[in-house]
C-alpha cells in the first residue's frame, strides 16, 4: 500500500499521480507497465516515486484496491435500497456496470479496462482476495434480509452469493461479444425465480444459474481457474 509520504501530500498531486497509474495501466498490461511513463505523466522526479510506493507492483495493487472500494460501495449501497434483498442485486450491479447499449458505464469502464489487459494475472482472484474481509458470510449477513435466505449457514450463504456474482460475471462477460440483451433476460428471470422461490426448489434454480456463468468462463473479462479446477468467470475459489 502507499507509504505515509504519499498520504502526508495535497490531495491535487495524491490525484494526478494516482490518474498517471490509471492512464498507464488501462493501456498495457502489467509487464508492459513503464514506471517512467508513469512519473511522466504524472509530472513527479521519479525518485520520488519510490517515497510513496515499493515499487510496480504496490501502485497495480492500490488499483486494485480502489476497484474494490468502488464494487463495495456500489454493492453495499445496493443492498440498503433493496432492504437487504440479496437476490436483487445481480440485475441492478449489471445496470450499474453495463449500460443499455451493451458499453461498460464510464464509471467503470477503467476497472474494467484494467482487468480485461490483465486476465492472464488472474487479477479477479486477486480483487476478491482483497474485498474478502467485506464480502465473507458474517460480513454478507450484516447486510441481507434473513428472511430471504433458507438458512443462515455460513457455506449456504458463501454458496449463494457465489452463483449470484458468477451470472452477474456471465453477462458482463457477454457485453464484450454484444450478447447481453438475451442474457440479462435469462439472468433477470433466474434471479427472480431464486428470490420468489420456495427454499426446497432453489436447488435447481441454483443449478441452472451455476451452468449459465459456466458458459462465459472464455470471456475477455473473467477466466476460469487451472490450478483449483473452478469453473467460476469472475472468481476462483480455493478447496
Amino acid at each position: 500500500m502507499p507509504t505515509d509520504t504519499f498520504f502526508r501530500l495535497p490531495e491535487e498531486k495524491r490525484t494526478r499521480i494516482l490518474e498517471g497509474a490509471w492512464s498507464e495501466f488501462t493501456a498495457v498490461p502489467y509487464a508492459e507497465a513503464s514506471i517512467n511513463r508513469i512519473v511522466q505523466t504524472s509530472r513527479i522526479p521519479r525518485g520520488s516515486f519510490y517515497q510513496y510506493f515499493e515499487d510496480k507492483n504496490d501502485l497495480f495493487l492500490t488499483l486494485i484496491d480502489e476497484i474494490r472500494d468502488q464494487f463495495l460501495d456500489l454493492f453495499h449501497d445496493t443492498l440498503e435500497r433493496s432492504g437487504g434483498d440479496l437476490f436483487s442485486m445481480p440485475l441492478v450491479l449489471l445496470d450499474a456496470m453495463v449500460a443499455p447499449s451493451g458499453c461498460i458505464t464510464p464509471a467503470f469502464s477503467r476497472a474494467f479496462a484494467l482487468l480485461s489487459l490483465n486476465v492472464n494475472m488472474d487479477v479477479q482472484q486477486l480483487f476478491f482476495e482483497r474485498a474478502a474481509g467485506e464480502l465473507c458470510p458474517q460480513k454478507l449477513l450484516e447486510h441481507i434480509d434473513p428472511t430471504l435466505l433458507r438458512t443462515q449457514e455460513d457455506g449456504f450463504v458463501d454458496d449463494v452469493f457465489t452463483l449470484l456474482v458468477g451470472a452477474l460475471a456471465c453477462a458482463i462477460a457477454r457485453t464484450a461479444s454484444r450478447s447481453l440483451s438475451p442474457l440479462r433476460l435469462q439472468l433477470s428471470m433466474l434471479t427472480r425465480a431464486m428470490g420468489r422461490a420456495p427454499a426446497r426448489n432453489r436447488a435447481s434454480i441454483m443449478a441452472a444459474t451455476t451452468l449459465m456463468a459456466c458458459r462465459a468462463c472464455s470471456g475477455p473479462f473473467f477466466k476460469s481457474s487451472t490450478t483449483t479446477g473452478s469453473s467460476w468467470p469472475f472468481m476462483s475459489r480455493s478447496p
